[in-house]
């Protein structure tokens, strides 16, 4: 931005030193008109060419001095585009940013509220009807899956395990295994963010409704079936 300022200065003082002389050209080009009218009207010819010569002389001036105005004046121009071409930069990055904090937010929100929803549904639901040490079972499973899947192994003999509860889920609440997993996956990313207070269930199913970042969209199905579960309507 400084160097605009510096740049705009410099052409405003050649503009200003440009003025002038520019003026005194103008103002002798009348004179010379006039005197050369004065000197047809007398006849005097010498006079005459003399001041035609002057006029000549004084209309290349002009010339010049107009030359380095224009020259000013296509400097002038292509600043001010380079001037509007980085503040619609410059407004670009700001809506970007501006896109990514109302991200930001909203993902701070969803994950804030869904999170105590699924934790419920956690405890409430498939702990105590699966009783502890069965749910201990299933977490230990899970975990196990997950990691072996990293590792690009697959899980065998706990497989049965997984099995029951995907039979449990499926038959009580229509929740698919798959969908189980990605509940606990946002319970997760939602441990690492802040979350908001708590939401009632109309607000929750409210928020539902909205648009989900892309990267959180996949979690909208099995969070709706998570809220109908509670919901007591």
């Amino acid at each position: 931005m400084t160097s605009y300022h510096s740049q705009l200065k410099e052409l405003k003082d050649k503009n200003d030193s440009i003025r002038t002389p520019l003026d005194n050209k103008m103002k002798l080009q009348e004179d010379l008109i006039l005197t050369m009218k004065d000197d047809i009207i007398d006849q005097d010819w010498n006079s005459c060419i003399k001041t035609i010569e002057e006029l000549s002389d004084n209309t290349k001036h002009i010339h010049q001095i107009m030359d380095q105005q224009m020259e000013v004046s296509n400097k002038s121009f292509s600043l001010i585009e380079t001037v509007i071409d980085d503040l619609n930069d410059t407004r670009a990055q700001l809506n970007d940013t501006k896109t990514q904090l109302n991200n930001t937010e909203t993902r701070v929100k969803i994950l804030g509220t869904f999170r105590d929803y699924i934790k419920l549904f956690l405890i409430q639901k498939v702990e105590r009807e699966l009783g502890k040490s069965e749910w201990y079972e299933v977490k230990n499973a899970l975990f196990e899956k997950r990691v072996l899947k990293r590792m690009g192994l697959e899980l065998d003999e706990r497989d049965d395990v997984v099995k029951k509860l995907g039979g449990f889920l499926f038959d009580n609440y229509n929740i698919t295994m798959e969908e189980f997993e990605l509940l606990l996956e946002m319970r997760d990313k939602s441990n690492k963010a802040f979350h908001d207070n708590e939401k009632s269930i109309e607000q929750a199913k409210t928020l539902l409704k909205e648009q989900f970042p892309d990267d959180l969209q996949k979690y909208k199905g099995p969070l709706s079936k998570v809220l109908n579960v509670f919901d007591k309507k």
